[in-house]
């Protein structure tokens, strides 16, 4: 993937943020032998304004290379205590600090977004970054569903009191997207009666990868 400085810019106004150096450095296709580059490339970005970068402490944990479950509007409820539990383990990691970037003051000025990320939040930076990794994957094996992502924060207006709405909807599917974090049973299970049941479309549920047998706490 190679793309204009302002492309990636709109994709942080308009898809996901925060993003990982890593998931930045996708965008320039780096080599290894071209971080010397990427890093000058960078700086100028930032000193342009169009991105911002923040060192904060976030738990990194690999994306699950397939949905963690799939509902559809007709299945029944389900008890979500062995998911809940899984998920509790998978996001069992220690944190650590990390540089991760968002659309700078020149994009306010350029495209109409509501993008907002909570950054000093352990758990939801953690989940945004792991989203943007979904986005990213999405982007290089599905431009198609990456092309319909619209995120939750483009949706706030269709809430009702108390309800949350799904990370993302990808609309001409008619599926809901979310990326769990360490939820709990009932959260799950709101989550499902929510999107299946009163907005009447499919759920994907996405998260971590198993953690290796003695991996990284």
């Amino acid at each position: 993937m190679n793309y204009h400085p302002l492309q990636i810019a709109e994709i942080l106004s308009k898809k996901c943020t925060p993003v990982s150096e890593e998931q930045l450095a996708c965008f320039e296709e780096i080599k290894p032998e071209g971080r010397r580059r990427f890093s000058i490339w960078l700086t100028r970005q930032l000193n342009k304004d169009l991105f911002r970068r923040h060192r904060v402490h976030a738990r990194i944990v690999p994306l699950a290379d397939r949905p963690l479950a799939v509902f559809r509007p007709d299945d029944e409820l389900c008890d979500m205590a062995s998911l809940a539990w899984e998920l509790h383990k998978r996001w069992e990691v220690r944190p650590k600090m990390v540089s991760v970037y968002t659309r700078g003051p020149k994009c306010f000025k350029i495209f109409s977004s509501n993008a907002h990320a909570d950054i000093r939040n352990l758990g939801s930076l953690s989940h945004d970054l792991l989203l943007s990794e979904l986005f990213f994957k999405f982007l290089r094996e599905a431009p198609a569903r990456a092309a319909e992502w619209s995120p939750d924060w483009e949706r706030e207006g269709d809430l009702r009191h108390g309800e949350k709405l799904p990370d993302v909807i990808l609309r001409s599917e008619g599926t809901a997207v979310e990326m769990c974090g360490a939820y709990s049973k009932e959260r799950l299970l709101a989550l499902q009666m929510f999107v299946c049941k009163r907005l009447k479309l499919n759920l994907e549920l996405h998260g971590p990868a198993p953690r290796d047998k003695g991996g990284a706490t």
